[in-house]
C-alpha cells in the first residue's frame, strides 16, 4: 500500500516538471486519470485521501489542482464505495475553493459544484448562507488559504453525510 500512496504523490507532485513537455504532461494526465478511475478499495481510499491531503497543502500550485481534478474523477467513478469520506473529501473541496492561486479556486468550484449536482454531498444550510455571503461581498481575503471566515474544520452544524 506504501507504494500505491507514493506514486499517487508523485503523479500529483510531478506536474510542474511535465509543463515544458506536452507527451509528458499528457501521459501524466492519463496515469492520473487510470489511477482515479479505477475502482477501489475503503482501503486504499484511506490512503489515498491521505495522499491528497497533503498534496493540497503542497506549496506547489499545480500539484494542489492536478489532486483536485484527481479527487473529481475518483468519486465520480467510486461514488458508492467512497460515500463514508464524503465529509473529508468535501472539507478537502472547500480547503482548495480559498486557495491563493486561481486555476486550483477553479478546478475546486467546478468539483464542489460536481459533487453537489450529482448527490455526493448535500448542500446544507450553513454552505448555502454562506455562498450567499460571499456572492455579496469583495474581501481581499477570500484568495487567502487561512479561510478564517469560512471554518471548514468545525462541523457543529454539519451533519455527517
Amino acid at each position: 500500500m506504501l507504494s500505491f500512496s507514493c506514486n499517487t504523490n508523485l503523479l500529483c507532485e510531478i506536474e510542474s516538471v511535465a509543463a515544458n513537455d506536452p507527451v509528458f504532461k499528457r501521459n501524466l494526465a492519463t496515469s492520473r486519470m487510470h489511477v482515479a478511475m479505477a475502482y477501489l478499495h475503503g482501503n486504499y481510499l484511506e490512503i489515498l485521501i491521505e495522499q491528497l491531503e497533503e498534496v493540497c497543502a503542497s506549496p506547489k500550485w499545480h500539484a494542489r489542482q492536478a489532486a483536485i481534478e484527481f479527487v473529481q474523477s475518483m468519486i465520480f467513478c467510486n461514488l458508492f464505495n467512497a460515500r463514508p469520506y464524503a465529509l473529508r473529501l468535501h472539507d478537502l473541496v472547500l480547503k482548495c475553493l480559498f486557495d491563493e492561486r486561481l486555476e486550483v479556486r477553479t478546478v475546486a468550484s467546478t468539483t464542489l459544484s460536481g459533487l453537489y449536482q450529482c448527490g455526493y454531498i448535500q448542500m446544507i444550510e450553513h454552505d448555502l448562507k454562506y455562498f450567499r455571503v460571499m456572492a455579496k461581498t469583495n474581501d481581499a481575503r477570500v484568495g487567502s488559504t487561512s479561510n478564517e471566515r469560512y471554518d471548514v474544520d468545525s462541523s457543529s452544524d454539519r451533519q455527517e453525510q
